[in-house]
């Protein structure tokens, strides 16, 4: 995915509103973690308002690319498994973003990770998460293929699938250039978010805030995208 995860996932203009949520929710001279940091998208810009942010990802190529790039330095970058390895204590935050969580294949494994989580949040600390709302899924039945340009020269053909029984999710990308065809692919297990609270009760956390987007919007009859926020206790 290192090669072509920014590609696939641009910044956008709600990264903006991101930033300015989650510096919201951090105190002066705080420390965010970020679970599954990938390329950076996140927490180089967090770095750049001043923020401490610490980061741990699977994948030593797409910690690269973020070191790679301006600010990335200023990411304290760790290579392991959310699901298993403690960063450090006391985060002011921790964040997972662009439905990172669903990535993770089994519920045992996800409520692990919020497991430790919990066990490396400050007593005052917040989780912040993004996530979709699956019924986006119930309204097809079949594998849905979508394409669209990424550039004058490139683009994007990818397909995404569910399996409803067992709460799993696939996609495929492909994407076609001057230099070939690259591709790749990524699967893990939805959550409900009601489900989600159950998971977060588990790992001693429980829902303080939940929004329809990154601006604090009431959450609509049928979410696309949904923020919640947990605190311990």
């Amino acid at each position: 995915m290192a090669r072509i995860y920014d590609r696939l996932y641009p910044a956008e203009p709600k990264l903006d509103s991101m930033i300015e949520f989650l510096v919201g929710l951090c105190p002066p001279g705080g420390r965010v973690l970020e679970l599954g940091v990938g390329t950076g998208r996140v927490a180089v810009p967090l770095a750049a308002c001043g923020i401490r942010v610490s980061g741990i990802d699977l994948d030593p190529d797409m910690l690269a690319v973020m070191k790679s790039k301006p600010g990335g330095d200023a990411v304290e970058a760790v290579q392991g498994d959310f699901t298993t390895d403690v960063v450090g204590h006391d985060f002011d935050l921790v964040v997972l973003a662009m439905n990172t969580l669903f990535a993770v294949p089994t519920q045992d494994a996800q409520c692990a990770a919020l497991t430790r989580v919990a066990e490396q949040l400050a007593d005052t600390g917040r989780l912040v998460l993004e996530h979709f709302d699956p019924n986006v899924l119930y309204r097809r039945q079949n594998p849905l293929m979508t394409m669209r340009a990424l550039s004058a020269t490139s683009v994007l053909y990818f397909t995404t699938s569910a399996d409803f029984a067992k709460q799993g999710i696939s996609a495929e990308f492909a994407v076609h250039d001057e230099h070939g065809v690259h591709t790749a692919s990524e699967s893990g297990r939805y959550i409900w978010p009601s489900e989600l609270d159950v998971l977060a009760r588990l790992a001693g956390l429980r829902l303080v805030e939940r929004h329809g987007g990154w601006e604090r919007q009431p959450v609509p009859d049928e979410p696309v995208v949904l923020v919640s926020v947990y605190a311990k206790g």
